[in-house]
């Protein structure tokens, strides 16, 4: 039974009560079976209070503290809750029925079994709360947090849950019939045994979710589908159509996925633990940042598959190759041991693989693009149809390299920035023992006809997207570019590596657009090399001072083309820059080529 003179002292008003409970704060408050129905209480401290089986209906609780009150079996059909600070309250087989709870806080409430039927609980936060076996039919849960909540065996039916926050709740058999989940956000809910009709109101996705979850679904029509976030967890999905699919920080824990078609899938951030994924097809799927551990995926084609950041462990199941590659991605593989490794196929991109020795390794097929191999021995090493673009290749030793049908461009020779790049391996492996050994720059004709040195300073966006448009347009005429960026060369020599260059190139194309663009360069250059200069700035800009003078003495240095835009500069680049180039290039052969005029002194 209630004590009688705190009942009094609550009896005498809200503030009197809550001054009084200030002053006593550390008594306890037993309210127990406290007939207080209809009573204005709206803002009163009732915090702890043991109100169980108090009889508080249609009562003012607006705004009042009751965290962590007692109120097993209370009546607060049609009361006032709203705004009601109710967390951690222990309402277990409470009558709320038809109460207001608008924007009441029930964190990590207690309401098993309660009576919520046609309750008011919008904008409420139920986040954690326990409402396992609840009665909430007709409820409004609209925009409430039910984030974590336990709704298991609920009866939701005809409750309006619209733009509601369930994410990671579990529904477990609960009764979703004729409720209204639209655009609520059900990820990573647990959807397994829910009862769904055809007047539910979900979003496709989620429904789609249900279906699969409860072995419902067509797993022959998922290609593509969105299944981002979504609890999976224990699915039977074994053979599905998932390609394309979006899978990002799914729950496919225990999930069989055996024989699965995840082709282009993104498995990102996915719980995969302990799931079966033997004979699955994965390539070209993303596992960054998934976990594997326990994970079945023997015989699993994984052909530029991302593992970055993936978590594995001794209890996951993978073949050795794969196994490798996930140590290869994530730098924890001993790159001493490399050599004959397979490594087909494998998404080896950004990968650090600097000083491996890679001779008579398999790399056909594989993503190297933007990966380390400075220093790295490729002796019989095999990179059909692999792609090896932005690659950082100093100090390689090349040699017997298939590189049939592989991509190599903006292939980086330089040991640290980047200030030439080219587009072809054994070409850049040449171009570095160029410049370092003078003896091999005697078979500089080798490649004399292909090459184009492209001069200029590239630091701001404008003129990278044309020195990117004009290299890709160059390797569209079968010519071979060299890229030598002014702005990025700090080596004291580098007029010289240029002089080098300009020697063995068909061509040189020099931009002279920016006021302080390459006239040390030219001068030092054009002077020693009768090889064909073309000039290029865009309107409105004015070359260095002397290029005129350059232009004067040395008719190897062609007319200044001025273009108004990168898109006429590449459409005029065939018939006005290489042609005239490859035609003044072969009026140079020729002038070299002229035998020694004589005249006879004694002659009349």
């Amino acid at each position: 039974m209630a004590d009688e003179d705190q009942l009094g002292i609550l009896k005498q008003g809200v503030e009197v009560w809550n001054e009084w409970r200030i002053r006593n704060h550390t008594t306890y408050v037993d309210l127990y079976d406290a007939d207080l129905s209809g009573s204005d209480l709206s803002g009163s401290d009732l915090s702890g209070s043991d109100l169980g089986n108090a009889n508080l209906s249609e009562a003012n609780l607006r705004g009042a503290n009751l965290s962590r009150a007692i109120l097993r079996g209370v009546s607060l059909s049609r009361a006032d809750l709203s705004g009601a600070n109710l967390s951690e309250a222990i309402l277990r087989r409470a009558n709320l029925s038809r109460a207001d709870l608008s924007e009441a806080n029930l964190l990590r409430a207690n309401l098993n079994d309660a009576n919520l039927s046609e309750a008011n609980l919008n904008d409420a936060n139920l986040s954690n709360a326990n409402l396992s076996d609840a009665n909430l039919s007709g409820a409004d849960l609209s925009d409430a947090d039910l984030s974590s909540t336990s709704l298991n065996s609920a009866d939701l039916s005809e409750a309006n849950l619209s733009r509601a926050n369930l994410s990671k709740a579990s529904l477990s058999k609960a009764d979703l019939s004729g409720a209204s989940l639209s655009k609520a956000d059900l990820s990573g809910a647990h959807l397994y045994g829910v009862t769904i009709d055809e007047t539910c109101q979900m979003d496709a996705k989620w429904r789609l979710v249900w279906q699969i979850i409860n072995g419902t679904s067509d797993k022959s029509t998922l290609s593509g589908a969105d299944l981002s976030r979504a609890d999976l967890g224990g699915a039977n999905l074994s053979d599905a159509f998932l390609n394309k699919a979006n899978l990002t920080k799914a729950n496919l824990s225990n999930a069989d996925l055996s024989g699965a078609d995840l082709r282009n899938a993104d498995l990102s951030g996915a719980d995969l633990r302990n799931a079966d994924l033997s004979n699955a097809d994965l390539r070209n799927t993303d596992l960054s940042n998934a976990d594997l551990r326990s994970a079945n995926l023997w015989n699993t084609l994984l052909n530029t598959a991302n593992l970055r950041d993936v978590t594995m462990d001794e209890t996951s199941q993978i073949d050795a190759k794969w196994r490798l590659v996930w140590h290869l991605v994530n730098g924890t593989a001993n790159k001493s041991i490399l050599s004959g490794a397979d490594l087909s196929g494998a998404d080896l991109s950004g990968a650090d693989l600097s000083g491996a020795d890679l001779s008579g390794a398999d790399l056909s097929g594989a993503d190297l693009s933007g990966a380390d191999l400075r220093r790295t021995i490729l002796v019989s090493s095999n990179f059909t149809r692999a792609n090896l673009s932005e690659c950082r290749i100093y100090g390689i030793s090349a040699w017997n390299v298939k590189l049939q049908g592989a991509i190599q461009t903006n292939l980086d020779i330089s040991d640290s920035d980047s200030a030439l790049t080219v587009d072809n391996l054994e070409v850049a492996q040449f171009i570095y023992m160029l410049i370092h050994n003078e003896k091999i720059r005697d078979i500089i004709q080798t490649i004399g006809n292909k090459a184009v040195l492209i001069l200029g300073r590239f630091a701001d966006e404008q003129r990278k997207t044309t020195l990117d448009a004009l290299r890709e347009k160059l390797r569209q005429e079968r010519l071979l570019p060299i890229i030598f960026d002014f702005e990025k060369a700090t080596n004291v020599d580098f007029i010289e590596t240029v002089k080098i260059l300009a020697g063995m190139c068909l061509f040189i194309i020099a931009d002279v657009t920016a006021p302080k663009s390459t006239p040390m360069e030219l001068q030092a250059t054009v002077p020693d090399y009768m090889v064909p200069f073309v000039p290029i700035i865009q309107k409105g800009e004015q070359p260095f001072s002397m290029f005129q003078s350059l232009q004067g003495k040395y008719h190897w240095v062609m007319d200044v083309l001025a273009y108004e835009t990168t898109e006429q500069l590449i459409e005029y680049l065939p018939s006005k820059i290489i042609k005239p180039a490859i035609e003044k290039h072969n009026e140079l052969i020729a002038l070299k080529n002229q035998e020694l005029r004589y005249s006879d002194i004694s002659a009349e």
